[in-house]
């Protein structure tokens, strides 16, 4: 349940910010947490996400978000990515799942369990997102939606 409850956060937090970001207050103990792990990022930009802090900033040319509790822990961090960036297994296995759909988000979330996927594929009738298994195959993670 827990792991269910980080995943909607996580997902609404990639998909909604805080309208006043530059203006979220920040423990001092998350933000020197999140400079001593990310010392060259660029871009940095705070918002909250429910009960999380997120940081959305720029590394090495590559946005990401971190993912941040109220202790400084580091609970996750995202990057969007592209099919040709997932491992061969789900690619493949995306190929199949696609359809008459085609894809309009794709990221990535890495947290201490690992790395999970989640790609949104749209076509005229609706969307559906979709969750990777074990990096080897994807289950729907939210039903479709009509559009």
């Amino acid at each position: 349940m827990k792991t269910i409850l980080l995943a909607l956060s996580l997902l609404a937090g990639t998909f909604f910010t805080n309208a006043r970001a530059s203006e979220t207050p920040i423990d001092p103990s998350v933000s020197a947490a999140f400079q001593s792990r990310f010392a060259n990022a660029t871009e940095v930009a705070w918002s909250e996400a429910g009960a999380l802090y997120k940081v959305r900033f720029v590394l090495d040319g590559l946005t990401a978000n971190a993912y941040y509790n109220g202790d400084g822990s580091l609970l996750a961090l995202t990057r969007q990515l592209s099919s040709s960036e997932l491992p061969a297994a789900l690619r493949n296995s995306l190929r199949s799942s696609l359809g008459n759909r085609w894809v309009t988000d794709l990221f990535e979330v890495k947290n201490e369990k690992g790395s999970t996927y989640y790609v949104t594929l749209e076509n005229a009738e609706g969307k559906v997102v979709l969750e990777s298994v074990r990096g080897r195959k994807w289950v729907t993670y939210k039903p479709t939606v009509s559009l």
